[in-house]
């Protein structure tokens, strides 16, 4: 066997020792996911999401912030794709690793099946998005037993499943994060969606699960965002129908309790038609 010298070891112990440092002192806001999969530094960006979900589990970031943390990872060019294949075949024990490929992989398959209606996507996209799922499904499958809370990788399965219109695989997901996270806003909003007529369930389903959550104690700020989503899709379902009264009415009710919830996170639920609706002097518009 070859012998180390002496300079080579304390030379290795000193890049070790600088990296750790590193990793130490930039945060997870700070931490640059592109640049580090196009370098492949598997170990850093392993850092990271270890780090993400250490402060998740302490409770120094929320749900939304751990989301946003994986968020630069929806969009990458082709080196940094393969380079993210390529960092759970090297650490096949990574959470963060399949999480994040799993993410990716969900993402790009939302992408694919696009925003029109089903009668206006065409049957190639769906088949690319099924096909993307399916490796979104294996990836994050195996992300949840990586980890003792895996509470990110159940929402993403959960968006999944909504999508396909799996509303059996979405119930048992939404169980499963709101027992790791009761007083959570991710999963139940996105559960909440899944109950719309376009996805299979209906506004009396949202009513009786929104009544629910106000019996089991969810907070009030949360409440009145699950009533705004609701009131929203019945604007919308309206507006489709042609009938403007019914849904600026709709739409007023959902801003006026999406006024009352601080944070930008009611902007990612709050339909856009509502500003085709509302009054530009409403508190919400300005």
């Amino acid at each position: 066997m070859k012998k180390i010298s002496i300079f080579a070891l304390f030379a290795l112990l000193i890049s070790t020792l600088l990296i750790s440092i590193w990793l130490f002192l930039v945060k997870p806001e700070e931490f640059q996911v592109p640049s580090a999969l196009t370098r492949k530094d598997f170990a850093a960006l392993d850092s990271y999401c270890n780090e993400l979900q250490r402060n998740f589990e302490n409770g120094q970031i929320n749900e939304i912030q751990l989301r946003n943390g994986y968020r630069p990872f929806y969009k990458l060019d082709s080196q940094q794709q393969a380079a993210l294949y390529e960092w759970p075949k090297n650490m096949p024990n990574s959470y963060g690793a399949h999480l994040a490929l799993g993410i990716f992989l969900k993402r790009a398959g939302l992408d694919v099946r696009g925003e029109k209606s089903a009668s206006e996507t065409k049957d190639e996209q769906f088949k690319e998005m099924e096909r993307l799922f399916a490796l979104a499904l294996s990836e994050l499958n195996q992300s949840l037993q990586l980890s003792q809370k895996p509470y990110l990788s159940l929402f993403h399965l959960l968006d999944i499943s909504r999508v396909v219109g799996d509303s059996k695989a979405s119930k048992e997901f939404f169980i499963q994060a709101n027992q790791l996270l009761p007083q959570n806003r991710l999963v139940k909003n996105r559960y909440l969606i899944s109950l719309t007529p376009r996805w299979g369930g209906s506004h009396e389903q949202m009513r009786e699960f929104i009544l629910e959550n106000k019996k089991t104690g969810t907070d009030k700020e949360e409440i009145l965002l699950m009533e705004a989503i609701m009131y929203d899709d019945i604007g919308d379902e309206a507006w489709r129908r042609n009938d403007h009264a019914i849904a600026k009415f709709y739409f007023l009710k959902a801003l006026d309790n999406a006024v009352k919830v601080d944070g930008s996170y009611r902007d990612d639920l709050v339909s856009s038609k509502l500003y085709i609706c509302s009054d530009p002097n409403h508190p919400y518009c300005k």
